[in-house]
């Protein structure tokens, strides 16, 4: 389905927990075997002439392939941090020793959140929030969807989400949010600009 005419690749950075699973189906759709999945596991079948870079791994595998791209549009998707940090802890539950408030709070990273992780993400590609092409938000899914269509030509999309979390809500104290907000304050801030830039443009 991917428009061969187009001359725009797609680097899209995938980060963990913020709707990536569903973006990876449409991107699947959209690009076909001109997708180069980036997760360092097998889904990493290599490409000739991708037009389009997905997943976690994309600086760490390619970094020589993106960067050197010439018309490349940069592009990922955020989620409320707390959210995004909540459904991080359950999807590695087997894993976890500590209780989820001490491991949302927790100052080391390696036995608890890694803070303002969005940041450092972002950081490893070199790049600052506003040099990224476009972030989706993935409260904000379908308008999202419709910014990227915009940007990239695509054709309507149709999508189910994928990879929902099938824990419970968790009922955390007023305090405990409060003080996951204080140590993740760069990564709030990045959040909110990304949903005013998407609702407001």
């Amino acid at each position: 389905m991917v428009n061969t005419m187009n001359n725009i690749t797609l680097v899209s950075i995938h980060i963990p927990k913020t709707g990536g699973s569903t973006f990876t189906a449409i991107l699947k759709h959209i690009y076909a075997d001109k997708l180069q999945l980036a997760y360092g596991d097998q889904r990493d079948v290599i490409r000739t002439h991708p037009q389009c870079f997905h997943g976690h791994k994309i600086i760490k595998k390619f970094s020589q392939d993106v960067y050197l791209l010439e018309n490349a549009k940069w592009i990922t998707f955020l989620r409320n941090p707390l959210n995004s940090a909540i459904s991080l802890y359950y999807y590695h539950l087997g894993k976890r020793v500590l209780d989820l408030e001490q491991w949302l709070l927790h100052a080391d990273k390696t036995k608890g959140y890694n803070h303002n992780r969005y940041n450092k993400q972002l950081a490893k590609c070199g790049k600052t929030w506003e040099e990224f092409d476009f972030i989706g938000v993935t409260e904000h899914y379908a308008a999202s969807l419709n910014k990227i269509s915009e940007l990239l030509v695509w054709p309507e999309i149709n999508y189910q989400s994928k990879n929902i979390g099938s824990y419970t809500s968790p009922n955390l104290s007023a305090d405990v949010v409060a003080e996951f907000e204080e140590l993740n304050q760069q990564d709030y801030i990045l959040y909110r600009n990304a949903v005013q830039a998407l609702l407001h443009k």
